[in-house]
């Protein structure tokens, strides 16, 4: 903690003194704490933490690699998990809608979500939000919104 943020008349008392000398210790034992736990979080910065990380990718940690070893490994198996694809894309939209979609992807690694339906209660109220900030809307109840 820093003194000049403390009225004078507490500076200038032993005590008061004391006490925020040790709170300025702890404080700034705390923010290196805080300032370590936010390394690991990052595989490319994390020391301790890519034991965590290994144990939530399901990799063992071999004996003698080095970080960067072990640090590219976590990265690999982060890159070949979890890819989005049209199957992925369309199971989301159908559990958030509760309807089927076909989804087109383009070379511009953007894609494109096409409701089809021909009952009256088709439309979900999601949609008519999505449709009212997406913009147009195509007649036979046909929409693309573009993400």
């Amino acid at each position: 903690m820093e003194r000049e943020k403390v009225p004078g008349r507490y500076r200038t008392d032993p005590r008061t003194a004391a006490l925020l000398d040790a709170l300025g210790e702890k404080g700034a034992d705390l923010a290196a704490l805080v300032d370590d736990l936010i390394l690991q979080i990052f595989p490319t910065t994390a020391t301790w933490g890519l034991t965590l990380w290994e144990k939530q990718l399901g990799l063992t940690a071999g004996a003698g690699q080095s970080l960067d070893e072990r640090r590219a490994a976590i990265n690999a198996k982060r890159a070949a998990s979890g890819n989005t694809t049209q199957a992925a894309i369309s199971a989301l939209v159908k559990s958030v809608t509760g309807y089927a979609c076909k989804v087109t992807v383009t070379g511009d690694y953007s894609f494109s979500i096409r409701f089809y339906g021909d009952q009256e209660g088709f439309i979900h109220p999601d949609i008519r939000r999505w449709r009212s900030i997406t913009g147009r809307c195509r007649r036979r109840r046909f929409w693309r919104i573009p993400l």
